[in-house]
This record gives C-alpha cells, sequence and structure tokens, in this order.
C-alpha cells in the first residue's frame, strides 16, 4: 500500500512524522527537566518551611512547654501540601504533632523533610515534615496540557508548511510526471515542461527531462527520414526492376532484330542455294553451292561482328582505349560514317577496375548506337580522359539532337526524403539514356547529357576508385 502512495502524500507524511517526533523529544525532555526543577524548589521550600517553625518551637523545647510547640506547629494549616508536623527532642522522642485536618489535599507524592535543631551548638531536637506535592502535580497536568496545545498548533504550523512544500515540490513533480503520462499516451514529443523557477534542483530534472524529449523527437524524427528515404529507394528499386525488365525485353528485341535482317536470311538463302546447288551436279550448281558458301560466310561473319560487339575479346585483352578503337572502326564502316577517337598521348597508361571498363564501353556502345541509328550525324566523336582523380568518356555528334538536357550525379540518384523518386521512361531519354544513367550512378559517377540543333554531347564522369574487381 505504502508504494502506491504519491509524492504529495510522501511529504505531507514525512514532514508531519519529523514534526511530531521533534516536538515530542523535545517535549519530554522539557517536562522531565520542568518536573526536576520543580521537585527541587518544592523540596527547598519545605526545608526552608521547616527551619523557621524549629526555630520558632526552640524555646518551647528549652522550656518544655508541648502546647507551646503544638500552636508553633498549627501555623502549618495554612501550607495545604504539608499533611503532618512532627517536633522531636534531643532523645528522639515526639515532643509534639500536628495533622492538617481531613479532607486536605492529598494528591501528589509523599515527601518527608527532615530539620536538626540546635542550641549553642548542643543538639536540641528535630522537626520532620511530611508532606505531599499536590501542586506540582497539577502543574504538570497544566503543563501537559500546554504541551498538547503547543503540538496541536505545530501541527497545523507544520500541516500549512507542508502544503506550501507540495506547491513548491510535489505540483512541478506532479505535473513533470503528467507530462511524461501525456507524451506516452498521446506519442507526441513536442510536449515541453515549463521550468519552475524556485528549486534549482528542479530545473535541472525539468531541463534533463526536456532534453531527453528533444534527442527522442530528433531522433524520432532521423528514423522518419530514413523511413521515406528507404521507402522512396524500395520504390525507385521496383521501378528500376521494371525499367530494367523492359530494356532486356528492348535489347532482345533489337538482337532480335539484327539477327532477322540480316545472318538469318542469308543463311536460309544459303541453305536454299546449297540444297539446290548439291541437287543438280553440273556447272549451275557448282555456281549455286558457291553462292551458298558465300552467304554463310557472309552470316558468319556478321554473326562474329554482333558476338564482338556484345562483349569484344579486346575489352579483356587490351583495355578500354582499344576496346574504344575498335568499336568506333566497326559502328563507323557499318553506318558509313567517320567516328573519330580522342585518347591521351601514348605513355600514359590507365588503371581502371574491370567494372568501371566494362561498364564505360557498354555506355559507348549504346550512345555510338544511338548515333549511328537515330542522330542523322555526319560524323562522330569518341574521346576518354583521366588524371588521378577520375576518368571521362565523352560521346559527341553533328546531328539533330533531342529535346532534353540532363545532368545526373550519385547524389540525384537517391532523392532526398519527401522528394519524389525520378520517372524513368522513354520520354525522358530512352531507354538506353536510362540504363546508361542507373549503371553511372551504381559507380557513384556522373552524367551529363547536352543536346541541341546542332548536335548532342553526352559526358560521364567515374571517381578513379568506384567500381570493384581486377584492374584492366
Amino acid at each position: 500500500m505504502a508504494r502506491t502512495r504519491s509524492i504529495r502524500t510522501r511529504l505531507l507524511l514525512a514532514l508531519l512524522t519529523m514534526t511530531l517526533l521533534t516536538l515530542a523529544v523535545s517535549t519530554l525532555l522539557s517536562a522531565a527537566l520542568d518536573l526536576r526543577l520543580m521537585r527541587a524548589s518544592a523540596l527547598r521550600d519545605l526545608e526552608i518551611l521547616a527551619a523557621v517553625v524549629g526555630e520558632n518551637c526552640t524555646s518551647a523545647l528549652v522550656f518544655d512547654s508541648p502546647d507551646t510547640a503544638a500552636r508553633h506547629l498549627a501555623t502549618l494549616a495554612a501550607e495545604r501540601q504539608v499533611q503532618r508536623a512532627e517536633l522531636l527532642d534531643a532523645a528522639g522522642r515526639r515532643f509534639a504533632l500536628w495533622q492538617q485536618p481531613a479532607g486536605g489535599p492529598a494528591a501528589g507524592p509523599a515527601v518527608a523533610v527532615r530539620h536538626e535543631l540546635h542550641l549553642d551548638g548542643a543538639p536540641l531536637g528535630a522537626i520532620v515534615l511530611q508532606a505531599r506535592l499536590g501542586e506540582l502535580h497539577r502543574q504538570v497536568l497544566h503543563y501537559l496540557w500546554l504541551s498538547a496545545l503547543l503540538a496541536l498548533a505545530t501541527l497545523v504550523v507544520a500541516l500549512l508548511v507542508a502544503l506550501r512544500l507540495q506547491r513548491r515540490i510535489a505540483a512541478p513533480l506532479s505535473s513533470l510526471a503528467e507530462t511524461a503520462r501525456q507524451v506516452s499516451a498521446q506519442q507526441d514529443l513536442s510536449l515541453r515542461m515549463p521550468p519552475h523557477g524556485r528549486v534549482a534542483e528542479l530545473d535541472d530534472l525539468i531541463d534533463a527531462f526536456n532534453s531527453m524529449l528533444a534527442g527522442l523527437e530528433s531522433r524520432e524524427g532521423r528514423i522518419q527520414q530514413q523511413a521515406a528515404a528507404l521507402h522512396t529507394a524500395n520504390t525507385k528499386l521496383r521501378a528500376l526492376a521494371v525499367d530494367l525488365s523492359l530494356l532486356e525485353q528492348s535489347e532482345k528485341a533489337r538482337l532480335a532484330e539484327q539477327l532477322h535482317d540480316s545472318p538469318m536470311q542469308k543463311l536460309a538463302l544459303a541453305l536454299l542455294q546449297l540444297e539446290n546447288g548439291l541437287a543438280e551436279p553440273d556447272a549451275e550448281g557448282r555456281q549455286l553451292t558457291d553462292s551458298g558458301l558465300t552467304l554463310l560466310r557472309e552470316a558468319i561473319g556478321e554473326l562474329r561482328t554482333l558476338q564482338f560487339e556484345l562483349s569484344p575479346p579486346v575489352l579483356a585483352q587490351s583495355g578500354l582505349p582499344a576496346a574504344l578503337q575498335w568499336l568506333a572502326k566497326r559502328m563507323g564502316e557499318r553506318a558509313g560514317l567517320p567516328i573519330a577517337v580522342h585518347l591521351p598521348a601514348a605513355g600514359e597508361g590507365i588503371d581502371l577496375s574491370r567494372t568501371q571498363s566494362v561498364t564505360l564501353f557498354q555506355c559507348a556502345r549504346e550512345l555510338v548506337y544511338n548515333l549511328v541509328k537515330h542522330a542523322e550525324a555526319s560524323r562522330g566523336r569518341i574521346e576518354l580522359t583521366w588524371d588521378a582523380a577520375r576518368v571521362a568518356l565523352e560521346v559527341a555528334d553533328d546531328g539533330v539532337g533531342f529535346a532534353h538536357t540532363m545532368d545526373t550525379t550519385a547524389a540525384s540518384a537517391t532523392p532526398h526524403p519527401g522528394q519524389p523518386a525520378p520517372v524513368s521512361s522513354p520520354a525522358a531519354g530512352g531507354f538506353g539514356l536510362y540504363s546508361i544513367r542507373e549503371r553511372v550512378a551504381l559507380l557513384d559517377g556522373r552524367l551529363r547529357i547536352h543536346t541541341g540543333p546542332h548536335g548532342t554531347r553526352v559526358s560521364i564522369h567515374l571517381p578513379r576508385d568506384s567500381g570493384a574487381g581486377s584492374t584492366t
């Protein structure tokens, strides 16, 4: 049950208990001291009274007059606490006796006081007073009543002080607990506790609580940003998977178109001519056989060229510069337009990872293919440059261009939380440019496309330390 008490109740009980204990201890000590002093004072008064009455009775002892002694003892009747007075002679025998009339005060502890009487230094007798300290008893009761009133007044003052302390100490703590409950119930980390301004320790506690809420709010904000970024990345990843699937289908369609346009037709025609030539073993049959063999050689050559375009051995054997020269020569011969290749001076070797080399070659092949098929250009250019920090590939033409200018970096590849993911579609430069952009972004690179009515220039920049794999 004690564990469920509020801090207000605990503080009030603590203050009242401390006040009661302090008051009880001080009252008991004061009462004990006062009783001792009052008893000593009462005994001293009795001794003085015995000395005075005894001196008055000296002459009665000297002249052997018990009646005179009895009259002197009777003067004690005014002293209500004295119950009995006895005068003794030098031999210790009773000489005179006086007792308080019946009905006198009998309350209080009984005490006896003896006073020796002398005459010229010789023992004359003694007087013995027996009394009850009833006055002391009444004073003790009065003292207890005063103590009770004082305790009640002290409790009232202590209660007022406790209530004031509750307002100054317990109230801010209760408010702090209520704020914590609101934060927990509403899940609102923006709530704050106002400063107390009176107790430094409470202000420190409130500041620490507010700082904790601010830290939690900041962390919650970062978590929400990361969640938004993760959601955006997942959305982009799903879109990328769809676009890559479409790109794959587009590449398959292009490959199928290239196979159908020339090698497949030549192979079919070669098969027909070989069958006809073998069926007629004469001069015309040999001519058909020779023509079929020529078509087979051409088809094999075109298939080999297509294979080289997909994955040229020169890239793995001689490196990216040689592969770019081979690509420009092959595509230029097929399209009938000159494609110049600009490389750094001989002796300036380049050391790229296999991932960078393959990525740059695939991008160059896609750009040259677009140049040949769509640009309506009269000439093209491939330029490869590098330094200690980066490698740059640029493909340019003097064709008709297209209505699109794009600048992407690795930073823009992953949008900030709250920004929409970039939309990839053929209208934004086609699947080829989209593929290039995604490949460059994966290597923390930058893609810059500048196009206009007098041609197009595409630049790719990769950091030299990006990518993985063996170097070429």
